[in-house]
């Protein structure tokens, strides 16, 4: 059996689904932590442990060739896909949206595969619609690539049942191993993008889990690092007085 269809065998014996796997995958799991098992779904990787941790991630790649758009959300979305998400079933609970972990406004990626539930989590609109930070780091993601070259993504999602918090993140990583991280916790969805700015190390402290691999020299090198702006990354040694969620750099 080959790579295809090991993935695929590992994803249907997880999920009990079957559906297309992409050999493309990003080989980005040596960033996460061992706890977090990954599958191959279309053209991004995903990271679960709904039973032991609020946490998901999904790790891609922006092209700088990529393009962006706004995909007709009826062409994609299936009800039954949906309905069947205990996590998901939170969103509804609360009105808020299914919102995307991997970039779905990326309109040349395996854009179907976003749209599975693994790729979606609860999301306040004024956080994923129009103008809202989530929404505006899509969009960003995308200008940077074109501007820096390619970029890696660690996009992710915490839920913590006793505090009833919920956190937003994202990584990114350049070629030249400049990191900028960002985070934003779901009741505090104002502000541009620069006051979201973070760190990986900040990023652990305030969620209180474990997701790095600190067996990964990049996750070393950048654990501490945050970006002093949007456009100006950082690269080693950039250690934070703080971390501030919410605050201006």
């Amino acid at each position: 059996m080959g790579f295809k269809g090991i993935a695929a065998l590992c994803v249907f014996l997880a999920t009990g689904q079957a559906f297309a796997i992409d050999a493309g995958c990003p080989e980005l799991s040596e960033l996460v932590s061992e706890e977090f098992k990954g599958h191959c779904v279309g053209d991004y990787l995903t990271f679960k442990d709904y039973k032991h941790s609020g946490v998901a991630i999904s790790a891609y790649e922006v092209s700088p060739f990529h393009i962006w758009g706004n995909p007709r959300y009826r062409d994609y979305d299936s009800k039954a896909e949906l309905q069947k998400s205990e996590v998901l079933a939170q969103a509804r609970n609360l009105h808020w949206d299914y919102g995307h972990l991997a970039n779905e406004k990326i309109t040349s990626a395996d854009i179907k595969s976003r749209f599975l539930s693994f790729n979606r989590v609860p999301m306040a609109p004024a956080l994923n619609r129009s103008g809202g930070v989530w929404n505006e780091l899509e969009k960003y993601e995308i200008k940077m690539a074109k501007k820096l070259g390619p970029l890696k993504v660690l996009a992710g999602y915490s839920y913590n049942k006793d505090r009833e918090q919920h956190y937003y993140f994202k990584i990114y990583i350049s070629e030249h191993q400049t990191t900028a991280s960002y985070l934003i916790p779901g009741n505090y969805v104002e502000g541009s993008i620069q006051s979201h700015i973070s760190s990986m190390q900040c990023i652990e402290q305030t969620i209180d889990e474990s997701i790095f691999n600190d067996q990964s020299n990049l996750i070393a090198e950048t654990y501490n690092d945050f970006a002093f702006t949007p456009q100006v990354w950082t690269a080693g040694n950039n250690d934070r007085l703080e971390c501030e969620v919410g605050g201006d750099i």
